[in-house]
């Protein structure tokens, strides 16, 4: 009693906290003297009085009533707002974005999360990078989106440590720094970001700002798995099939592939085809072709190349192989390498078409004109073999030209031209040197050749 009469008396004299002490005076549920209608009276009478906690209370409340009243709501905001109320800021400035139109001027908005921010205002410095990262009606300006997202990952605002992970790995803002890309994007896995967790164990599997650690990259893996990230299940699907971690998990490889799959992602469906295919049963056979029919009618690339390479473990292997070919021959004709390369190696193998090497020939050259190295070493290959006219001349400089765009067979046949004068005047130490490329490059003939010529060429 004795609080309320000073309270009181201070209130006479127009104190705003007096008012505003009152307001909680009355809004105390727990007390005899609660009057909810009292305590609406007094914060309205210290808002108007300029007390910025009450003007910034009495706005929340005026947006969350039944009736809500934005426009007076944003009267007393910007009230708080003009006192250095940080909240008050962020919220001001938060509903006068929401509203503004798409040519708004958006100059005095950003100024207002600014000085909510230089408060250190965890969700201003976030809506400021994330508005200058966007572009969001105002010139993209990553560096500055940089500071206010590090400012706020820092703060452990989760979102802002996942996105600064981001800049972090493309360089984007800030200089290209791995380490901390891997620093951020734990951080936010930790506090339970699905993607920052793929992220952090892509690191973690391929030593990218970490010591490579593929336990760890399965754990973090596994956590954006579990919560359904259809990258990771496929990712750790991979690992566990392939036993990366020391322990071959078949089983749950499958699971989650199979729930990958279900969401439609393509590569997922193509892995557990390809497991699949592994097994006996002709369930699992007959499953594996229904897949890949299903992906390869959608015009799927992948699919149609395992459909060739296992053309006799599928069921209706010649219906699955016509339809495989038509689809690489509809890519072809929109510039795929891809396909363009699998068919000339149909046309020159003819396991499902009669053997073309003009045909074949064609595709390459295609497929070179879009600058294909490998498509250089098959057209090597086409002339070696036809032999005839100047061929031998022409294939051995497509092997030199794809040799010397790294192709480890085009530098073994390249060296063993020139060892033997095949195509092209002898030459001895670009020959050796050919071949000393492709042994670095782990083709073992080329390091037997390497190793017994080693002795005479020192000599």
């Amino acid at each position: 009693k004795e609080a309320l009469r000073w309270l009181e008396a201070a209130a006479a004299h127009n104190i705003s906290q007096a008012a505003f002490g009152l307001s909680e005076f009355y809004n105390a549920s727990d007390q005899p003297e609660y009057d909810p209608v009292a305590a609406r009276e007094w914060l309205n009478r210290a808002a108007d009085l300029g007390n910025a906690s009450a003007a910034f209370n009495l706005a929340r409340m005026l947006m969350r009533e039944p009736d809500a009243d934005p426009v007076l709501a944003e009267y007393y905001f910007d009230v708080a707002a003009r006192k250095n109320h940080a909240d008050a800021a962020y919220e001001l400035a938060s509903l006068r974005l929401s509203k503004s139109l798409p040519d708004t001027n958006l100059d005095s908005i950003i100024d207002i999360l600014r000085a909510s921010a230089k408060a250190n205002h965890v969700g201003a410095a976030y809506l400021l990078g994330d508005l200058f990262s966007r572009g969001d009606r105002l010139r993209p300006d990553l560096r500055e989106a940089a500071t206010w997202l590090r400012q706020a990952a820092d703060s452990g605002h989760v979102q802002a440590q996942f996105q600064v992970g981001c800049f972090y790995a493309r360089g984007e803002g800030v200089p290209q720094d791995l380490v901390h890309a891997a620093r951020y994007f734990e951080a936010s896995a930790s506090a339970g970001h699905l993607i920052g967790a793929l992220n952090i164990g892509i690191f973690y599997e391929e030593g990218q700002g970490v010591e490579r650690d593929v336990a760890r990259a399965i754990e973090w893996l596994r956590v954006a798995a579990d919560g359904g990230v259809p990258q990771a299940q496929v990712r750790l699907g991979r690992l566990l099939a392939a036993g990366t971690a020391g322990i071959r998990d078949e089983i749950s490889a499958r699971e989650l592939l199979e729930r990958a799959a279900q969401q439609d992602i393509t590569e997922a469906q193509i892995m557990l085809a390809q497991m699949l295919l592994e097994k006996n049963d002709l369930s699992d056979l007959q499953r594996a072709t229904n897949i890949l029919m299903d992906l390869v009618n959608k015009g799927d690339i992948a699919s149609a190349k395992l459909i060739l390479l296992n053309r006799h473990r599928l069921q209706d292997a010649n219906a699955c192989v016509s339809t495989a070919l038509k689809t690489l021959e509809k890519a072809a004709q929109r510039g795929s390498v891809e396909a363009l390369l699998m068919l000339g190696a149909e046309a020159m193998n003819s396991q499902s078409m009669e053997r073309d090497l003009v045909y074949a020939e064609r595709l390459f050259k295609q497929a070179d004109d879009l600058g294909s190295v490998e498509a250089k070493f098959q057209l090597g290959v086409i002339y070696c073999q036809r032999n005839e006219n100047n061929d031998i001349e022409a294939g051995f400089a497509y092997y030199l030209k794809a040799a010397d765009l790294g192709h480890a067979y085009a530098q073994y046949n390249a060296g063993i031209m020139l060892l033997n004068g095949i195509g092209s005047a002898i030459d001895l130490e670009k020959g050796y040197y050919l071949l000393r490329l492709a042994a670095s490059q782990g083709l073992p003939q080329a390091r037997l050749v390497v190793d017994k010529l080693s002795g005479v060429v020192n000599t």
